[in-house]
């Protein structure tokens, strides 16, 4: 059960995620300047900055822009952090990794029958 909900997670990075859309350059106020659209694709509330520009923060599908100086590629370094509080963070571990407590809290309490049920989701026998 576990491996079905952080497999999906670790592969598709459902809860965080984004894509620039365009990308302008601001040639008038700034000669090495560009703003950039980004889309917030995943779940979760980001927040985007730019090597020496502000932070902006972007809710779920939502868009936002950035700008910044170029570097010496010719590209924009963006970063990207979840805009959780303290709790939210809290209960996105547990809602991930509830599957594998309740497996571990069986194991513990010396219920292998019950953890088995509870790693393959079937319905242990009544005596």
């Amino acid at each position: 059960m576990t491996v079905l909900v952080v497999l999906p997670l670790w592969l598709l990075h459902p809860l965080v995620q984004a894509s620039v859309i365009a990308s302008t350059a601001r040639a008038p106020l700034h000669k090495s300047w560009v703003t950039d659209s980004v889309v917030n694709t995943g779940i979760l509330p980001v927040s985007f900055r730019a090597a020496g520009g502000r932070a902006v923060e972007v809710s779920s599908t939502g868009i936002g822009q950035v700008s910044g100086p170029l570097h010496a590629h010719g590209l924009l370094s963006l970063k990207e952090a979840v805009t959780l509080p303290w709790w939210g963070l809290v209960i996105v571990a547990l809602a991930v990794t509830s599957p594998l407590l309740r497996c571990l809290w069986h194991i513990f309490r010396g219920d292998e029958a019950a953890a088995l049920h509870a790693r393959d989701g079937s319905v242990p026998p009544t005596p």
